[in-house]
């Protein structure tokens, strides 16, 4: 009993470093450019897509009840995260190929 407490514990401690991915991208505000979150990308083609670029890029992430998600230093690191999502949706429209 107080070892699966343990391992129930373990999972929680885990995923609380995980968030869910939201995708990000670059827009002009005021001749600057800011990586700003963009939900309207978030569909379940984009998610299977950023799977596979996760994947091949060696992060981790896990699906919850149709939700992606990733790491929070990943969340943390825009650039990264824009790259990403780029990447996500060069692969939907067919322009990247992993």
């Amino acid at each position: 009993m107080v070892l699966i407490a343990c391992e129930v514990f373990a999972l929680s401690s885990c995923m609380d470093d995980y968030i869910p991915y939201v995708p990000v991208v670059v827009e002009w505000e005021g001749g600057d450019l800011l990586l700003k979150e963009d939900r309207g990308l978030l569909t379940e083609e984009h998610t299977r897509c950023m799977q596979v670029v996760l994947k091949r890029y060696g992060e981790s992430y896990y699906m919850r009840d149709g939700t992606l998600f990733i790491p929070k230093r990943l969340h943390d690191d825009r650039e990264l995260l824009w790259n990403y999502t780029s990447k996500a949706e060069s692969l939907r429209s067919g322009t990247w190929h992993p």
